[in-house]
């Protein structure tokens, strides 16, 4: 099927949805950790609205083997939460790494932590390319730019990963359109009220140095009466499986997660 990326052999149950939005194939090396584990397919998103991501990936779900597991990071991490709430059967398990938060007061917080993590001159180059995109989208050589300078105020003390990576071409236009689409999901209480109708196991890993704070998943969640499994590693920032000090234990916590739902 087009935009579908495989690892592993059929059944395919597993399924690695990538952040952004925009950003297809960053998830590459979470699916070649679990291939092992079972058939697991790497979603390639491309639709620029919500609902249009969510329809884009239930036609790539739904010929193979559900109900599945997602391991979603990042943006990934919301469309898994998403695509769970709008078709509680497709889904057994989601485990959202990296989660950005469900309220606008700790969603405000990110970008202050991010700039917070920058050298200087990096600082002043992140925020001439916000205010650029404030009035117009970011074209493909300043898209790269940013997301370099984000993947370094993210990180806590990155590396290479353990497993190949395979990004493709960058979106831009994808990312504005359905980010804010999202963040107007969150302001509204949309996003949280989604929490009703999921009927899976919830599972979020989240590195407690990423600018995401996960007091806007735990507390939120918890004060909200949602039940869901936290694992929160320390030493850790926004993309585990690149981290010096906690990437080996990422994909232990991970593989054993997903091992429940496939063995």
């Amino acid at each position: 099927m087009k935009n579908i990326r495989y690892y592993g052999q059929p059944p395919y149950s597993i399924a690695v949805l990538h952040g952004g939005p925009g950003a297809p194939g960053t998830a590459a090396p979470i699916a070649k950790g679990l291939s092992d584990l079972g058939g697991t397919i790497e979603p390639l998103q491309s639709a620029d609205t919500v609902l249009g991501q969510i329809e884009e990936l239930n036609d790539q779900l739904k010929t193979y083997d559900p109900p599945f597991v997602l391991v979603g990071h990042s943006w990934g991490a919301l469309l898994a939460w998403i695509y769970a709430s709008a078709y509680p059967k497709m889904v057994k398990h989601i485990i959202l790494v990296s989660c950005p938060p469900f309220d606008d007061e700790y969603a405000s917080e990110i970008m202050n932590n991010r700039m917070n993590n920058l050298e200087s001159a990096d600082r002043e180059k992140a925020k001439e390319l916000i205010g650029k995109m404030e009035t117009s989208v970011l074209n493909d050589d300043e898209f790269n730019i940013f997301g370099e300078l984000m993947s370094k105020s993210d990180a806590y003390c990155e590396v290479d990963s353990l497993y190949e990576e395979s990004p493709l071409q960058i979106m831009p236009e994808v990312y504005e359109k359905v980010w804010a689409q999202a963040a107007a999901q969150r302001s509204n209480g949309e996003l949280l009220n989604m929490a009703e109708k999921i009927e899976c196991k919830i599972s979020f890993i989240h590195g407690k140095q990423d600018p995401h704070p996960y007091e806007g998943i735990q507390d939120v969640l918890n004060e909200y009466g949602v039940d869901f499994e936290f694992i929160l590693m320390d030493r850790c920032g926004h993309t585990p499986w690149k981290e010096k000090f906690k990437a080996k234990d990422f994909f232990n916590i991970l593989r054993i997660l997903v091992a429940e739902q496939t063995n």
